[in-house]
């Protein structure tokens, strides 16, 4: 038996994420989506189209703290317990290798350091800015 795979949703028009339960991603990898207004009633069922929305997958990962790590989260965590130092970088798809990696890393050796790693924001919000160290 598979694990389901879950998805999340960025909405690059309104700039917000759109829940889970109204993602409905179909076998041909199309997807159609249940735009809500802010008081949460349902005004259509909108066909996924590029550009408007970012679908991102769950590695199948978590956390230290538990959290689902998902493809466009950045993570942080140290080179060496001893050192100190903090990286922080976005956990992406590669094609070419067919896995999710943070860097260089990946999944596999990323999946080994899950209690040492923390998300710390998404490249959709400005809580992730890889710009600075998190020193």
């Amino acid at each position: 038996m598979t694990k389901p795979r879950q998805y999340r949703a960025w909405d690059t028009k309104w700039k917000r994420w759109i829940k889970p339960e109204d993602i409905c991603v179909y076998g041909d990898g199309t997807a159609d989506f249940v735009r809500r207004a802010e008081n949460g009633d349902k005004i259509e069922i909108v066909e996924l189209k590029s550009g408007e929305i970012v679908l991102e997958e769950g590695t199948g990962l978590k956390d230290k703290n538990g959290k689902a790590i998902f493809e466009g989260d950045i993570v942080r965590g140290q080179y060496s317990p001893r050192d100190g130092d903090d990286w922080a970088y976005e956990v992406s798809w590669e094609d070419e290798y067919k896995g999710y990696f943070v860097d260089t890393d990946c999944v596999i050796e990323f999946a080994k350091r899950e209690n040492e790693i923390e998300v710390i924001g998404t490249i959709h919000t400005d809580n992730g800015d890889l710009s600075n160290d998190s020193n």
